[in-house]
C-alpha cells in the first residue's frame, strides 16, 4: 500500500551496481518492483532489470568496491526505486484483494483494487457514461478514452453507469454512488491471456485473507436467508442434476480448513470443480463472487445449526453430489416422499446479474407480512430489485406489484405455509423471494420450509409447454430464440414449436390484421410483465394473433404446420438509455430476400454491444449496405450497419461484453431489429 518514486532508463548504462538477485517466472515489472522494497528498506538503494522476454527480475544493489556495469537495450526494463510513502492505508486496509483484468484491445493487463469504503479522497470525477453493459467495458473506456496517467479510477453502478475519475490528491471528499463499485486502477502493463492466467491463476489464500473479504457482509435479518435452503440444479455443460444446499456459516467455521480461490470462472464452472474434488475431501461447498468471477473452494464440514445473527454469517453453497440427467428433487431416491407445493418462475434481473427463484401467491397470503413501504416503478423486476438491494437492512423477501398501477409494495413475509390455488387471472399476486443466484444457474426445483416443519417442492414452471416426444425428430420440432419487442424496448426469449400438440393452455384473445410475428408477439409482453406465462399462434395466410394462457383444465391445442407458436419466456431492458432519444424505426422491403426489415437509426455517437466485422468501399446508399448486411452473413451475425458520407458499409455484429464504438463522423448508425417475410404491400402497414 505504497506509491514510489522511479528512474526509468532506457538504452543507457548503470555503474557502480551489482546483481545481488535472479527471480525467474516474474510476470511484470511492477511484481520485480516489489522484491526491491526491503532491500531498498535495508540498503537506501534498489534497482531492477527486467526482461519481459524470458521474465527475469535481476535485483541489483550499489557497490563501490566489485562494481560492474550493466547496459540497457530496448529489450529489458531498467528502474532504480528511489523512495515510497503510505498509500491512505487507513481507506484501503479492509479492500478485498486486487483482481487483475485482461484487455484484449490494448494488449493489457490491469489490476484493480476494489473499495468497500463509501466516502474517498483524492478522486475528481472528469467523465460519466451511460449505458454501459458491464464493468469490464467500463475499466476500457477509462483505458481507451484517457491517458493512462488521466483515467485511474472507475465507479460503475447497478444502473449501467460508468464513471471515470482521476487521481487529484487536493480534492476534497468523493461519495462512491449508492449500490455501486468504486475501482482503483494500481497499474496496467503489456500482456497476454495466459499471462493473466500466469499470474494468479490458481492459489491457497489463508483463512485471514477470506475472512476480510466478508468482514463486512450484513448481518442475516428474515427468514430466507437465516435457513438453510436446498435446491435442484442443472448443469448443461455436463449434463447433470446436482444437489446445492446455500447455508449461512459463521466464518469461525472455516478456521482450521484451507481454501482455495479460483478466478475468471462463472458459477457452472465453479460447482463442477468442487465436485470434481470432492472426493478427495478437498472441496465441499463454494463460495462464489458473480461480478469479479471469483470462486472460493471450501474444504469444510457442514454446519448443522441455525447460525447466531450477530455472528454476522455469510452464505456459501454445499454440493451434495450430482446425478446424470435433468432431474427435480422428487426423482432423486432420497427426496421421494416430498409434498409438492406448485412451481415456481425464475426471473432474471439484468442490473444485477442474479436470477431470482420465486414463488407467486395470492395476495391474501400477505395477512401475516408487515409492509416496509410502497412506491411507484416501471415493471415487476424493478420491484423486485428495490427489494432485494435493501434485504439485508430490512429483511425485504417479498412484494406485491399491480401492473396498472405500477405500484410495488415491499413486504417482510414471515414462514410460509403450504401453497393453494389461486386464480392466474388476479390483478395482483404476491411474489415471494426464495432464492438469488448468480445469472446462468438452471434450477429445476426447490425445498422450501414451511410451518408446522412441512418441508414442500417446488418445481420449475414448465414454460415450454409442448408435449415432449421421444424421436429425434419431434425434438428438432421445438428452438429456443430471442426477438426484439422494440416498441417496449426489450429483448425476449421465445420458445418456437413447429407442429406439435400442446397442453393445459387457451385462447383468451383473438386479433386480426396482425402483419407480423412480432407485433403479435408484442401482446404477450404485458403478461409476461407479471411473470405469467403467454403464447402465440400465428398464421400468416390470414394475419391471424391468437394470445394463449396457461389453464388448470386439461385440454390439448394442435399446431399445424402452416402456423407458428412461440411462448414468449421472459424479456429484458435492451439499452433504453442509449436509444430513448433515437428516431422512430424505419421499415425497408428488400425484394431479393422477399422482406421487411425494421432498422432503428441512432443519434448517440457512442455505443455498447457492437463489434464492427466487415467494411465496405462504395455501396451506393444506406438501403443497399442494409442489404448487403442480410445477404452476406446470416440474420443472427449481422444486426447493425455505420454507413458514411464516402459511402462506406461498415457491418456489426451484437456482443453484449463489447467495448464502446465511437460512430463515425457525418454517417447513419442503424440497428436491424426484426426482418420478416412480407411484400411491397405489407410496407405500407404497421409491422
Amino acid at each position: 500500500m505504497e506509491v514510489c518514486k522511479v528512474n526509468v532508463i532506457h538504452n543507457g548504462i548503470i555503474e557502480n551496481v551489482t546483481s545481488i538477485q535472479i527471480i525467474a517466472n516474474v510476470r511484470s515489472v511492477n511484481r520485480c518492483l516489489h522484491f526491491c522494497r526491503p532491500i531498498l528498506h535495508q540498503l537506501f538503494y534498489c534497482a531492477i532489470i527486467y526482461s519481459r522476454h524470458n521474465y527475469k527480475c535481476e535485483l541489483l544493489k550499489r557497490n563501490t568496491e566489485r562494481s560492474s556495469a550493466y547496459f540497457v537495450d530496448g529489450e529489458n526494463n531498467l528502474m532504480e526505486l528511489l523512495n515510497c510513502y503510505p498509500d491512505r492505508k487507513s481507506l484501503r486496509i479492509n479492500n478485498p484483494p486486487p483482481l487483475q483484468y485482461y484487455l484484449k484491445e490494448t494488449g493489457e493487463i490491469c489490476v484493480l483494487e476494489f473499495y468497500n469504503a463509501t466516502q474517498l479522497r483524492g478522486f475528481y470525477p472528469i467523465e460519466t457514461l451511460e449505458n454501459v453493459e458491464n464493468l469490464k467495458s467500463c475499466i476500457y473506456a477509462c483505458r481507451l478514452r484517457y491517458y493512462s496517467c488521466i483515467c485511474l479510477a472507475i465507479n460503475y453502478t447497478m444502473k449501467k453507469q460508468c464513471i471515470l475519475l482521476r487521481k487529484e490528491p487536493n480534492y476534497g471528499i468523493y461519495n462512491v454512488e449508492h449500490w455501486s463499485i468504486f475501482g482503483e486502477m494500481l497499474f496496467c502493463e503489456p500482456g497476454t491471456l495466459r499471462d493473466d492466467f500466469n499470474f494468479k491463476s490458481f492459489s491457497y489464500i489463508t483463512t485471514k485473507e477470506i475472512n476480510r473479504s466478508f468482514r463486512n457482509k450484513k448481518k442475516c435479518s428474515h427468514y430466507t436467508q437465516c435457513k438453510s435452503i436446498m435446491f435442484a440444479a442443472y448443469l448443461n455443460s455436463v449434463q447433470m442434476t446436482c444437489i446445492l444446499d446455500k447455508q449461512n456459516m459463521k466464518s469461525s467455521t472455516l478456521q482450521p480448513v484451507k481454501m482455495q480461490t479460483v478466478l475468471g470462472k462463472s458459477f457452472e464452472e465453479c460447482i463442477i470443480m468442487c465436485y470434481l474434488l470432492h472426493p478427495e475431501k478437498k472441496c465441499s461447498a463454494v463460495k462464489y463472487f458473480q461480478i469479479l468471477m471469483k470462486c472460493y473452494l471450501l474444504a469444510t464440514h457442514r454446519n448443522t445449526t441455525t447460525p447466531e445473527t450477530s455472528q454476522a454469517p455469510f452464505n456459501v453453497i454445499y454440493v451434495n453430489g450430482c446425478r446424470k440427467g435433468s432431474l427435480y428433487l422428487h426423482e432423486i431416491e432420497n427426496y421421494s416422499m416430498l409434498v409438492f407445493g406448485g412451481t415456481f418462475i425464475s426471473l432474471q434481473i439484468g442490473t444485477l446479474n442474479r436470477t431470482f427463484i420465486i414463488e407467486r401467491r395470492p395476495t391474501v397470503d400477505s395477512i401475516r407480512s408487515k409492509i416496509i413501504f410502497n412506491h411507484q416503478k416501471d415493471s415487476i423486476s424493478d420491484c423486485f430489485f428495490s427489494c432485494y438491494v435493501i434485504t439485508w437492512k430490512t429483511g425485504c423477501n417479498a412484494i406485491i406489484y399491480n401492473p396498472r398501477t405500477s405500484l410495488c409494495t415491499l413486504l417482510k413475509h414471515e414462514a410460509s405455509s403450504l401453497p393453494i390455488t389461486f386464480a392466474h387471472h388476479e390483478d395482483r399476486l404476491m411474489f415471494l423471494l426464495h432464492l438469488s443466484l448468480p445469472w446462468d444457474v438452471e434450477v429445476n426445483s426447490v425445498l422450501i420450509p414451511a410451518t408446522h416443519n412441512v418441508l414442500f417442492e417446488l418445481c420449475s414452471e414448465n414454460r415450454a409447454r409442448a408435449t415432449v416426444l421421444k424421436s429425434a425428430e419431434n425434438k428438432s420440432r421445438i428452438a429456443i430464440g430471442y426477438v426484439h419487442l422494440y416498441r417496449h424496448m426489450e429483448v425476449c426469449k421465445i420458445n418456437i414449436i413447429h407442429s406439435r400438440k400442446v397442453e393445459n393452455v387457451i385462447n383468451f384473445r383473438t386479433i386480426w390484421n396482425i402483419r407480423s410475428i412480432n407485433k403479435c408477439m408484442h401482446f404477450c409482453q404485458p403478461l409476461v410483465r407479471q411473470s405469467i406465462y403467454c403464447a402465440i399462434e400465428y398464421s400468416k395466410e390470414n394475419y391471424k394473433c391468437v394470445l394463449l394462457r396457461s389453464s388448470s383444465r386439461r385440454n390439448v391445442r394442435f399446431v399445424g404446420i402452416d402456423k407458428h407458436l412461440i411462448e414468449v419466456l421472459e424479456c429484458h431492458p435492451d439499452r433504453p438509455g442509449e436509444r430513448k432519444n433515437n428516431f422512430a424505426p424505419l421499415q425497408f422491403y428488400f425484394a431479393e430476400t422477399s422482406e421487411i426489415c425494421v432498422v432503428e437509426f441512432y443519434k448517440s455517437s457512442l455505443l455498447s454491444s457492437f463489434v464492427p466485422m466487415e467494411t465496405f468501399e462504395n455501396v451506393e446508399h444506406v438501403k443497399s449496405c442494409i442489404q448487403t448486411c442480410r445477404l452476406r452473413h446470416r440474420s443472427f451475425m449481422c444486426t447493425a450497419i455505420n454507413y458514411t458520407m464516402d459511402k462506406e458499409c461498415n457491418l456489426f455484429r451484437k456482443e453484449w461484453n463489447a467495448t464502446l464504438y465511437a460512430v463515425k463522423p457525418r454517417s447513419l448508425f442503424a440497428e436491424i431489429l426484426v426482418c420478416e417475410p412480407g411484400t411491397l404491400v405489407d410496407e405500407t402497414f404497421d409491422f
